[in-house]
């Protein structure tokens, strides 16, 4: 390989990696860049090895991922706040349309925190009834 080929393949490379980080799909990095499915897959498990090793990285996908739970969380407090002032109302309509809001919201956080590596498939419930409470 020359080194117009290794810089062209770390460029691909990045490329791949960033396209992945702004949540675009595989099937759309694939499209966009030419490559194969296969290559894809393979680039974003080689980064994920090197990121797992690298503590930097892990710290800021730590921040990240309890920065935005507690976007998740602020928002759902919002939501009940304003189902309650509904709900003094007598505005059931809106209290209701809230409630939706905050279970659509509730199923984004979990699929988030599930991405994330934060629950396993057998302790989603064990974590969910602890937040509520």
């Amino acid at each position: 390989m020359s080194e117009l080929d290794i810089i062209r393949r770390a460029e691909q490379e990045q490329k791949v990696v960033s396209m992945w980080a702004s949540t675009k799909p595989i099937v759309q990095i694939v499209k966009e860049t030419g490559l194969k499915k296969s290559e894809v897959e393979l680039i974003l498990a080689q980064f994920r090895q090197y990121a797992m090793q690298d503590k930097v990285l892990r710290e800021m996908s730590r921040e990240t991922v309890l920065k935005t739970r507690q976007h998740y969380d602020d928002l759902i407090q919002k939501l009940y706040d304003a189902v309650d002032v509904a709900n003094d109302n007598g505005d059931y309509k809106a209290e209701m349309t809230g409630l939706k809001m905050v279970a659509d919201i509730e199923k984004q956080r979990v699929d988030f925190m599930q991405k994330a590596g934060m629950l396993a498939d057998n302790e989603i419930g064990d974590q969910l009834a602890e937040q509520e409470r």
